[in-house]
């Protein structure tokens, strides 16, 4: 039997270093002042000499047991609560890549060579930290000193940094809150150019993400840990959030003005109901594969169709003796699923008038019903929905899907018949609206699997579009209800 221990080489974590991180100068930059910030420091002092760099703060310091137990192993962190850090990463980049390096805090000093090193007591104790670099004279001439001063102004927290004697202030302020995340908020400052996001976790900068479209400073703060959020360089969002940022920055490069321009708060309020509509293609498929003819196919399709309307006679029935609804609590009478509303709290009062109306709930079983058959003439398998109504007066239909695979459909009532130039003809007309509201719902049933209106997505609306004509009669059958 043969023991060891893996053997690093000498070199091993600079060349890591420089791959391991977009940029590994700013990286380094990040590093030292998160430490620094994560150690309650109240100023951070960060001294150029040659190619040798120096970054003493006045934070608490580190003990013996951190430095042996934490800071020289590799993956080791010791991070009191609040801090940003975790990883045991950073390490690599911030002292073992260096040819020369050394830690003084307390009452001890560490110097080191790469990986190598020794700790010694020193006479005096001191406060805070005090690292120090020895770069690579071809590696620091490359644009470290300028990556420290630019990362130092993107760190927007209450702890000082001074470059050279100068003090380094933000100016990177956050502006206004325009999008909520699961994972953070998204903040925009009109009055700073870039075509950047800079993410952040309590002010402290981790990285920029390229946006290719200059509508100003976008920061976005994160609400979770990095562990939590990022990758382990720190120099991306793990793939589940980045992929909502993405579809973020996708619809800010189509449509710029609608995604920078805040909306009043929307107010989210669900009609209790029997759970989501639940949409079964298999229905469909069952009839077409049982050898039965044209005309039992439209019968068993036809049946399908009048047991909806069992419920819609049960609601008008029951509309009669209705004649005051909150629209906080109320619930459909002969709508069984739970059914959405989205407004802003001015608009509550216009809102609870409207949903008082029988329109209302004749509409919104319309849409429902159209909704569904759109879905089940494309025939893509299980599905569950929620219907409901915006009153975003720039929103003609959209859809709302979240991270967990709820997806609900919003019509506006208030704007049905604007796109086809029919305006309120489409409300009185039967054929015109159900012609209305069938292109909205082709439209956001697209936005399913589309998220951007590009090429591909204008196919996937003529493909859903030709299977739903072909099942015309069927959407004049939902229409005459």
């Amino acid at each position: 039997m043969i023991e060891g221990t893996v053997q690093v080489p000498s070199g091993y974590f600079q060349k890591m270093a420089v791959v391991d991180y977009s940029n590994w100068r700013t990286a380094l930059a990040r590093e030292f002042f998160q430490n620094s910030i994560d150690a309650h420091s109240k100023n951070v002092n960060v001294v150029f000499n040659d190619n040798k760099i120096t970054i003493q703060d006045d934070g608490s310091g580190m003990s013996l047991q951190t430095i042996t137990d934490k800071l020289l192993v590799l993956g080791g962190s010791e991070k009191d609560t609040g801090a940003v850090g975790a990883f045991g990463k950073a390490k690599e980049l911030l002292y073992f890549s260096w040819k020369d390096w050394s830690i003084r805090t307390r009452d001890m000093i560490v110097i080191g060579h790469g990986p190598n090193f020794t700790i010694d007591n020193t006479i005096d104790s001191i406060k805070g930290t005090i690292s120090t670099i020895t770069v690579d004279k071809e590696l620091f001439e490359s644009g470290v000193y300028s990556a420290f001063e630019n990362v130092a102004k993107l760190m927007d927290t209450p702890t000082k940094i001074f470059i050279d004697g100068l003090e380094c202030s933000c100016s990177n302020h956050r502006g206004r809150l325009i999008k909520s995340f699961d994972f953070g908020d998204l903040y925009l400052n009109k009055s700073i150019n870039s075509v950047y996001m800079e993410v952040k976790i309590s002010g402290i900068w981790m990285h920029s993400h390229y946006l290719g479209t200059n509508s100003g400073q976008f920061v976005l703060e994160l609400s979770k840990s990095s562990i939590d959020c990022l990758t382990s360089n720190r120099d991306d969002l793990k793939w589940q959030y980045r992929n909502d940022l993405s579809v973020f920055v996708r619809n800010l490069i189509a449509n710029e003005k609608s995604v920078t321009s805040p909306k009043d708060n929307q107010i989210r309020t669900v009609i209790p109901g029997q759970g989501k509509v639940k949409i079964r293609p298999e229905l469909i498929e069952n009839i077409i594969h049982s050898g039965l003819s044209v005309a039992a196919m439209k019968t068993s399709l036809m049946e399908h169709i009048e047991k909806l309307d069992q419920d819609l006679r049960v609601f008008k029935a029951r509309m009669n003796m209705e004649k005051t609804v909150d629209v906080e609590r109320w619930q459909f009478l002969g709508y069984k699923p739970e059914f959405k509303l989205s407004y802003t709290k001015r608009q509550t009062s216009a809102v609870k008038r409207f949903m008082n109306k029988k329109k209302a709930l004749k509409l919104a079983n319309l849409w429902t019903e159209i909704l569904k058959q759109v879905l089940l003439d494309i025939r893509d398998g299980y599905m569950e929905f929620t219907a409901g109504f915006t009153f975003d007066s720039e929103t003609a239909a959209e859809i709302e899907k979240d991270s967990d695979g709820n997806v609900a459909f919003y019509l506006n009532p208030l704007l049905i018949g604007e796109d086809g130039g029919w305006n309120k003809k489409a409300l009185t007309n039967r054929y015109l609206l159900v012609e209305d509201l069938k292109y909205k719902a082709i439209h956001e049933v697209a936005h399913i699997s589309h998220n951007d209106h590009n090429e591909n997505f204008v196919i996937a609306m003529n493909k859903i579009k030709a299977k739903t004509d072909l099942n015309h009669r069927l959407y004049e059958k939902i229409g005459k209800r």
